[in-house]
């Protein structure tokens, strides 16, 4: 498992290094990494639920994951997610080598309020739609606001 002091491959304003100060958090209870009986507690109630958990310890391993989950020609639709940019999935759909239909681009590119709202209905049922959470409990209850 990774140690608590790693950091991502890239911090955005959102990352937790970022934010800790200024939430006024006690940055030694709420960014830390469990230790590996809490995150094996944790896979397999998440596993109970009949979810696929895939363990990584770096955030190139994350990416990694990711790119190789996704299928060369898939339609492709994010939310925003501070994991996904400190991961640096945000170059990896901009290079797009695998051909991804990217529902977010074709998004935001769109100037026509109409036709953006029917791009995103249709976005939210691509292939793939990639998110983060919040948190996860060691229930295996997964936070999303």
């Amino acid at each position: 498992m990774a140690d608590a002091t790693q950091q991502m491959a890239k911090d955005t304003k959102y990352s937790a290094v970022n934010l800790l100060k200024d939430a006024g958090v006690d940055a030694g209870r709420w960014n830390r990494m469990p230790d590996d009986a809490t995150i094996e507690k944790m896979v397999e109630a998440i596993e109970a639920r009949n979810i696929r958990v895939i363990l990584v310890d770096t955030a190139e391993e994350a990416l990694r994951a990711v790119v190789d989950l996704l299928p060369g020609g898939a339609e492709v639709m994010y939310g925003s997610s501070t994991t996904l940019a400190e991961i640096g999935f945000d170059r990896v759909i901009r290079e797009n080598r695998k051909g991804w239909r990217d529902y977010h681009a074709v998004i935001t590119a769109e100037n026509d309020t109409e036709k953006r709202h029917a791009l995103r209905r249709k976005g939210v049922a691509a292939d793939y739609f990639l998110s983060g959470v919040q948190a996860i409990t060691e229930s295996g209850e997964i936070v999303v606001r």
